[in-house]
């Protein structure tokens, strides 16, 4: 697909690896495995906290866009079924605290943020046939800095993609 100039789009893809994107954002990739696995706050533990600030202190205020399968359902609506799941991982109390301190420190769910209401989830238990029931969670995100939020163009997940328990999720967005 040719996207036009000044756009930039991403499809996260189902395996790790970390893309440096050489214009004016900068992308961290990451896939993590369950929050509660982490001793402490893996916000705090990592350098996700300090990388963001020094790239939007200063003159050059470089956005960075954060994305992957990051295994929280960060709200309700996220969720199929939230009040069945409070204490499964992925849907925990500590495990979306940790979530809301990536909002805190500077970070927009692109998807949320342009479809506050919209109910569309990225990933679904092979069992049950849970995709076929549409009983899944939403645990797949690009995060942007609040302050490039408005370059924000479309975030889409494409829930017609099989092969996969998950299905991926893409970021157009004006760089």
């Amino acid at each position: 697909m040719i996207q036009p100039l000044g756009v930039f789009s991403m499809v996260y893809p189902l395996y790790v690896y970390v893309l440096y994107v050489l214009l004016s954002f900068q992308a961290i990739l990451i896939y993590i495995i369950l929050f509660r696995c982490f001793k402490g706050d893996i916000y705090d533990v990592g350098d996700i906290k300090t990388a963001h600030t020094s790239y939007i202190s200063g003159a050059k205020r470089k956005p960075i866009i954060f994305c992957g399968d990051l295994n929280v359902a960060a709200k309700p609506i996220d969720i199929k079924n939230p009040s069945a799941n409070l204490h499964n991982p992925g849907y925990t109390i500590q495990e979306r605290e940790a979530f809301q301190k990536m909002l805190d420190i500077g970070f927009v769910d692109s998807f949320r943020h342009l479809y506050p209401d919209k109910v569309e989830y990225s990933w679904w238990s092979y069992r049950a046939k849970a995709r076929e029931r549409n009983v899944g969670w939403r645990i797949d995100y690009f995060l942007v800095s609040d302050f490039a939020k408005d370059r924000i163009i479309d975030a889409k997940i494409h829930t017609d993609v099989m092969g996969s328990d998950h299905c991926p999720i893409s970021l157009d967005i004006e760089v």
